[in-house]
């Protein structure tokens, strides 16, 4: 199977590439969809990006260290 299993985009470009992806909203029911922020993101406790549903957002600079905590989250951990 050559599908991804979770999507990370920046936050810049997230609304645009999900509405490539997903004409109708994403829901929870698809792939996972994390973003990553510039810190000029004040609040990242978002689950939207306007129509679409994230499954969550991390900054930049914290990415590499929160990745375990990511995979975690979308359980592909458990399916490697």
């Amino acid at each position: 199977n050559l599908a991804p299993r979770m999507i990370v985009l920046d936050y810049n470009d997230a609304e645009s590439v999900m509405d490539m992806l997903w004409p109708t909203p994403r829901t929870e029911e698809d792939i996972p969809v994390f973003i990553y922020c510039d810190e000029d993101v004040k609040d990242i406790n978002f689950d939207h990006i306007k129509k679409h549903m994230v499954t969550g957002a991390v900054y930049k600079n914290k990415f590499h260290e929160e990745f375990g905590l990511i995979l975690q989250k979308t359980k592909i951990t458990q399916e490697v």
